[in-house]
C-alpha cells in the first residue's frame, strides 16, 4: 500500500488539543481579579476582602477540577489537585494575614495581592502543560 493510494489510512491520529470556552477564559480573568481586590480589600481591614478572597480560593479548586472532567483534551496530571488545594489554602492565608495586620502602608495593600494572583497563574501553567510521554 503506498500513501498515493490510500492517504487517510496513513495518518496517525492527533492527539486532543485544549479548548477554552467563554466559562473558561471568565474563570481564568475573573479568579485573579476577585483574588486581587479580595486581598486589598483585607489588607485595609474589611471584612468583605476575607469573603471575596474566600470565593477566589472555592473559585481556584473548581477551575482545576472542571478540567479534569473534559474527554477531549489531554490529561492533567493528578498532583496538580493538590496544587490547587494548597494555591486557595496560601491565597487565604495571605488574605487572613492582611487582614490581622491592617491597616497596611498604601504600597503593601496594592503589591500584597499579587502573590495570590501570581500562584493562580503558576497552577494554570501546570495544568495546561503537556504531560510528558
Amino acid at each position: 500500500m503506498t500513501e498515493a493510494e490510500h492517504p487517510e489510512q496513513l495518518r496517525l491520529p492527533q492527539s486532543p488539543k485544549r479548548t477554552l470556552s467563554a466559562f473558561d477564559w471568565v474563570m481564568l480573568l475573573g479568579i485573579p481579579v476577585v483574588a486581587y481586590f479580595g486581598v486589598a480589600g483585607a489588607a485595609v481591614g474589611n471584612t468583605a476582602g476575607l469573603v471575596l478572597t474566600g470565593f477566589a480560593a472555592l473559585a481556584m479548586v473548581a477551575f482545576r477540577a472542571l478540567r479534569v472532567g473534559r474527554r477531549n483534551e489531554p490529561h492533567i496530571a493528578p498532583w496538580t489537585h493538590w496544587l490547587s488545594i494548597g494555591v486557595a489554602v496560601a491565597s487565604f492565608v495571605t488574605a487572613w494575614n492582611a487582614f490581622r495586620a491592617a491597616p497596611l502602608d498604601t504600597g503593601i495593600v496594592f503589591t500584597l495581592p499579587l502573590v495570590p494572583v501570581a500562584l493562580f497563574f503558576a497552577l494554570v501553567i501546570a495544568v495546561f502543560r503537556r504531560p510528558r510521554p
